[in-house]
């Protein structure tokens, strides 16, 4: 059960950051536009992202968890910021 769910948090933080990643990408694209709302909802969304990928390697790193999660060196939340 541990090698499962070792490659579940794997696999489920690399999809989050993914998708973390097109947020962000959504956000920039969108402050090509006038449309306020568009702007507003898009980097919420890129936010709100960041927050959860955040956490997540904080507390993997909290629980020693790191070298487990090999992806983790892969994820840099603070490069969501840009």
């Amino acid at each position: 059960m541990e090698a499962t769910m070792t490659e579940f948090l794997r696999d489920y933080i690399e999809l989050l950051y993914s998708r973390a990643q097109e947020a962000q990408a959504e956000c920039n694209g969108s402050r090509k536009t006038a449309d306020v709302a568009k702007i507003e909802f898009a980097c919420g969304r890129a936010v709100a992202y960041y927050e959860v990928v955040s956490l997540f390697v904080s507390q993997a790193e909290t629980f020693g968890l790191s070298e487990q999660l090999d992806k983790l060196s892969n994820i840099r939340p603070d490069d969501l910021l840009k």
